[in-house]
């Protein structure tokens, strides 16, 4: 892309003293200061894709709060598209790891700015997915069915406990003392069911474990498969794909939490700051974005030896 197609600006247009501005006493008061110069930059600028680099610009720009969780993720705001980066200077100080996020999040803002990826939020063409968040047990059995009925499909699954807001999926360790609160599949991306960890519907999630269907999950082999086991002697059936694993194995050097993990696939929304107050909306999107990474990842190991099938189908 021609140079001249791009600009650069800051948040706060004159330089603080020592170059301090994150966490200081004046940083809210500077910002408020040069909002004006913002705002004229913007509107002269007419940006079809505004990279916001570092937490203190992409929570000006969004009112998001956490570069590190919000980082690849893009949404709709009054300047117009606004995606989420790390800042090159906290790259350069010891994060180099991270270079690779930067790389695809600048490919995803000209993908933005052409006008080639449109699925975020607040996106006129944005399609949001279909999340079944108080299945009706008749729907819960129907759910089964098609499963039972299309083995092909890999059966994503995942279960929540009372600390999920806390914890990440590649921090979640305690087998025994944090009880299932709710349990949520999914075939497909685009789409999630959760059930309530509760009477009727546990027996159909067994029913579901049980399945011939391929089965993948976050953090499955470590965390879910051990409560499962551990607490109720379930065990699923068949070849279980954990997708941290293999995301790790292909960015050994990146934090393997799903959020974070299906940033760098396109998935179009974040979601983990809903686990307190819609946990139900919450575990479907939990088990909606390991989809994302089944889609690519597998090849993209294979492409560097990192993957046998043999070992998989035996």
């Amino acid at each position: 892309q021609p140079r001249e197609r791009h600009r650069l600006g800051n948040v706060v247009q004159c330089q603080p003293p020592n170059n301090d501005l994150a966490g200081a006493w004046y940083e809210e008061r500077a910002i408020e200061h040069c909002k004006v110069h913002l705002d004229r930059t913007i509107q002269q600028a007419q940006p079809k894709c505004i990279l916001s680099l570092g937490g203190t610009a992409l929570r000006t720009l969004t009112g998001w709060e956490g570069i590190t969780q919000y980082r690849g993720y893009a949404t709709q705001t009054r300047y117009g598209p606004v995606l989420g980066g790390f800042h090159p200077s906290y790259i350069r100080r010891g994060k180099s790891p991270l270079l690779p996020t930067l790389s695809r999040d600048l490919q995803l803002a000209l993908r933005i700015a052409n006008g080639t990826f449109t699925q975020y939020q607040g996106h006129p063409s944005f399609i949001p997915p279909t999340y079944q968040t108080h299945p009706s047990i008749d729907e819960a059995w129907s759910f089964y069915y098609r499963a039972k009925d299309s083995p092909q499909l890999t059966l994503v699954y995942d279960i929540e406990n009372p600390e999920a807001a806390e914890q990440d999926e590649d921090e979640r360790e305690d087998f025994y003392n944090n009880p299932i609160v709710q349990i949520q599949f999914s075939l497909a991306k685009h789409e999630g069911i959760a059930f309530p960890w509760e009477g009727e519907y546990i027996e159909i999630a067994k029913k579901l474990l049980a399945l011939e269907n391929p089965k993948a999950g976050h953090n499955v082999w470590t965390y879910d498969n051990g409560v499962l086991y551990g607490q109720h002697g379930i065990s699923p059936v068949g070849v279980v794909h954990d997708t941290l694993c293999m995301f790790h194995h292909l960015y050994p050097d990146l934090e393997a939490g799903l959020q974070k993990a299906v940033s760098l696939f396109d998935f179009p929304f974040p979601w983990k700051h809903l686990a307190g107050e819609n946990l139900a909306w919450y575990g479907c999107a939990d088990v909606d974005a390991p989809h994302w990474l089944l889609e690519k990842v597998p090849e993209q190991l294979k492409k560097k030896g990192l993957w046998d099938d043999s070992l998989i189908n035996n």
